[in-house]
C-alpha cells in the first residue's frame, strides 16, 4: 500500500476495513487469521499516523476518517495506540465525529478495566443477552450520548439482539 500520498493512504484503510469485515462475517475465519488481520492493520496505522499524524477530517476526509477509526476500535490487542489515538482525537476535536470519539473513549477505558462513559460497550451475559458493560452514572447516560450525537441507550441496544437493561439504571 502507497503510504506517500493521501489517496494511496485512503485506499489502504479502505482495503483494510473490507478486509476485516470479510473476515469478521466468514464462518472459517480463525483467531489466527483475525490476529494476523490485527498486526497488519496496527503496522500500516501505525506508519500512517507517524508520517501524517491521525487521519483527520482535515487531512483526509470522512469516510477515511471513518474506517480509520473503525480499525482503530477494533485494535484490542493493542489498547496503548488506541489510546494514544484517542489523545489525538481530544487534542484536535474539530476533526473528528464525536460519536466517533465517544465510542473510543468507551472502547479503551473498557480494555483498560474502567468504567465506560457512553454505554457503547456491551458483554455477553448468557443465554445469547447482552448487557451493558459498567458506565458511569447510568441516569446520565442518554444525556451525554446525545450530547455526541448518539441515540438512546435503549435505541442502541435493539442492535445487540437480546438486551437485558433490568438493572442498569438502578
Amino acid at each position: 500500500m502507497n503510504l506517500q500520498n493521501l489517496a494511496g493512504v485512503k485506499v489502504g484503510i479502505l482495503l483494510l476495513k473490507e478486509e476485516q469485515l470479510a473476515l469478521r462475517s466468514s464462518d472459517n475465519a480463525t483467531e489466527y487469521a483475525l490476529d494476523l488481520h490485527c498486526q497488519k492493520v496496527f503496522k500500516f496505522l501505525e506508519e500512517v499516523v507517524s508520517i501524517y499524524g491521525a487521519i483527520s477530517l482535515s487531512k483526509f476526509d470522512g469516510e477515511a476518517c471513518s474506517n480509520a477509526w473503525f480499525l482503530i476500535q477494533n485494535l484490542d490487542k493493542f489498547v496503548g495506540f488506541q489510546e494514544r489515538y484517542l489523545d489525538l482525537m481530544l487534542e484536535d476535536p474539530i476533526n473528528f465525529f464525536p460519536a466517533e470519539t465517544a465510542y473510543l473513549i468507551d472502547r479503551v477505558l473498557v480494555n483498560k478495566g474502567k468504567i465506560q462513559v457512553y454505554g457503547t460497550q456491551f458483554a455477553h451475559a448468557g443465554n445469547g443477552v447482552f448487557k451493558p458493560k459498567r458506565t458511569i452514572e447510568p441516569k446520565y447516560v442518554n444525556k451525554r450520548r446525545a450530547d455526541v450525537g448518539l441515540n438512546t441507550l435503549e435505541e442502541y441496544s435493539k442492535k445487540w439482539g437480546k438486551v437485558d437493561l433490568s438493572d442498569f439504571y438502578c
